[in-house]
């Protein structure tokens, strides 16, 4: 399950910008104090984890529905023969 190359992009995207609008928001005379910085960090930080839950996908599936599966398949072979 690895992400593919415009999904990294895109969340590396999202750090350079919020790097950009930070590094432009102090330039014009903001105070960044420690609320504020950790605030912005867990902002910054949300969407690019979401994005991954997201780009994960849907887990692999159990050795039970495996099983079940095969169990469906063997069950409906056996009954075409019989007929």
């Amino acid at each position: 399950m690895s992400l593919n190359r415009v999904h990294v992009m895109l969340i590396l995207g999202w750090f350079a910008l919020v790097a950009v609008v930070t590094a432009t928001a102090m330039f014009m005379g903001s105070r960044l104090s420690m609320t504020t910085g950790v605030l912005a960090f867990a902002v910054a930080c949300v969407p690019p984890i979401i994005a991954l839950m997201v780009f994960r996908g849907a887990p692999d599936r159990s050795t039970v529905e495996l099983i079940y599966d095969a169990e469906q398949v063997s069950n409906t072979s056996t009954d075409r023969t019989k007929s």
